[in-house]
């Protein structure tokens, strides 16, 4: 959709949810949009597009509260709180099942290694390790290992199972069909919080993102590697497990 059609809907409000820098193009996409009223999070009084400005407290705050700001500001009640909600076509959750990754009779603990930079993700070396501080606590446990970039082989993984996601959707079934989760990736952290699934989220110590980018409920837990760059923490695997 283009920014002319976009205008000539006359909308009411236009929200911008960034919290930290404004992207150069705003102010002119703001003006070109010409909503009648513009809000915006912990914008400069110059800024002049934004006719409303929230301070926003990233620190102490989960990422969901910016949501909550603007619903407090427009006066709309939440009866249930701010809970995410996942919709994916039915057919994927019988693709799941037919894969067979899943039992129904042991536990099953999902485990993602990639992140969205590749500073986070844990090595192949942790991943074994992981897989057998898992086995050693619970030889009945199902261990799943999702690979979305097909870089990682069965043969040196077991006794888990390899799942080659071939979607997003596929991901949050996955994800859905198990018990636990143990990922450094914050996008499956909050999946999984849709699904209130245990977890193990695995985070750079900042205090810029530790609250802002939490699961943000109680049946998730955060550690913290003592490395920037995770494949370097040889504790790593110890605080998991």
């Amino acid at each position: 959709m283009s920014l002319p059609s976009l205008r000539d809907n006359a909308y009411d409000l236009l929200i911008d949810t960034a919290i930290w820098q404004t992207a150069l193009y705003m102010p002119k996409m703001i003006a070109d949009i010409n909503p009648k009223m513009t809000l915006g999070f912990n914008k400069p009084g110059w800024l002049k597009p934004y006719d409303i400005n929230i301070q926003f407290d990233h620190i102490n705050n989960h990422v969901k509260n910016i949501y909550r700001a603007v619903l407090d500001y427009l006066k709309v009640e939440t009866v249930d709180g701010l809970n995410y909600e996942i919709f994916y076509p039915e057919r994927i959750d019988a693709e799941i099942h037919q894969s067979g990754m899943f039992s129904a009779d042991e536990h099953n603990i999902l485990i993602n290694i990639y992140a969205s930079h590749a500073d986070r993700d844990l090595s192949e070396q942790q991943l074994n390790e992981l897989i057998g501080a898992i086995v050693r606590h619970n030889a009945a446990t199902n261990i799943v290992v999702l690979d979305h970039k097909g870089a990682l082989e069965q043969a040196s993984l077991h006794p888990a199972k390899l799942y080659r996601v071939p979607s997003l959707y596929h991901a949050f079934a996955a994800v859905k069909k198990s018990d636990c989760v143990i990922t450094p990736d914050t996008a499956v952290v909050h999946i999984s919080a849709a699904y209130n699934k245990a977890l193990v989220g695995i985070y750079q110590d900042s205090l810029k993102n530790n609250q802002l980018w939490s699961s943000g409920y109680s049946n998730g837990h955060q550690i913290f590697s003592d490395e920037f760059v995770f494949k370097n923490d040889g504790r790593l695997v110890e605080k998991i497990s």
